[in-house]
């Protein structure tokens, strides 16, 4: 799952896990309405994909790549359009463990999953072309690298705080409950400008509980709190893979 904007608005992008095809949809975060549809592979893969998000040599791109038993390949896709941009080999193609990508400043990071050496490649330019490469842990470990990159997560978070803000500003949020959510999104945003990805997590899961809370009791209508639980749940299901391996 990844985050990012398109045209302005935040969107939530999901690919099926092992056991399913490549199947990727992209969803308007705000009404979860499909924006995109699409398989990045063979339908008859069933390893499933990791997705990301972000700008890729001048354009807003999905970052698909293969799961367990499809090779090591990378495809980039225009996040408006869906049309194929880049496809390319990150690794050995007799490497089938899978890999997981993220899209950085510096351009496509690409982790090696399970069964190989903890090996990430960085990816630049319309090429792409290879840029760095690198062992992200001791060289016995087998257990797969996931990656992220810290600038996207922190603007996902940004995009949750703007979300609520429009809320608080439409009257579907109190101010006091949405001050108290703030100051957790604000927590949160504090440890990933200090590089505590870790310490990121509890303010965020602890957001979620109270928006949940506001939900049930009814002080906050679904309509309105389930996209700011979803928004969450993407950067906490990033920042719980970007720590795979450690």
């Amino acid at each position: 799952m990844a985050f990012g904007t398109l045209n302005g608005h935040g969107v939530i992008v999901v690919g099926v896990g092992p056991g399913g095809g490549p199947h990727v949809k992209v969803f308007d975060a705000m009404m979860l309405a499909v924006q995109q549809s699409f398989f990045a592979f063979d339908p008859s893969l069933t390893g499933g994909v990791s997705v990301a998000m972000g700008q890729w040599d001048d354009h807003s791109v999905i970052v698909v790549g293969a799961g367990p038993g499809g090779g090591p390949n990378v495809k980039v896709f225009d996040a408006e359009t869906a049309q194929l941009l880049a496809d390319f080999l990150a690794f050995d193609p007799r490497f089938t463990g899978g890999i997981h990508v993220a899209v950085g400043a510096d351009g496509i990071v690409v982790g090696a999953g399970a069964g190989g050496t903890p090996r990430v490649r960085v990816f630049s330019g319309a090429g792409p072309s290879l840029t760095r490469d690198f062992l992200a842990y001791d060289a016995a470990f087998t257990g797969g690298v996931f990656v992220a990159d810290a600038p996207a997560l922190t603007a996902a978070v940004v995009a949750v705080l703007q979300h609520l803000q429009n809320a608080i500003q439409a009257g579907a949020v109190l101010p006091a409950d949405g001050q108290s959510l703030q100051a957790k999104l604000g927590a949160a945003l504090d440890s990933l400008a200090r590089g505590n990805r870790h310490g990121a997590v509890g303010p965020l899961t602890a957001f979620t509980n109270q928006v949940r809370a506001f939900i049930s009791t009814g002080t906050l209508m679904p309509a309105q709190g389930q996209p700011l639980i979803d928004m969450v749940a993407a950067v906490i299901q990033t920042l719980h893979a970007s720590r795979g391996g450690r």
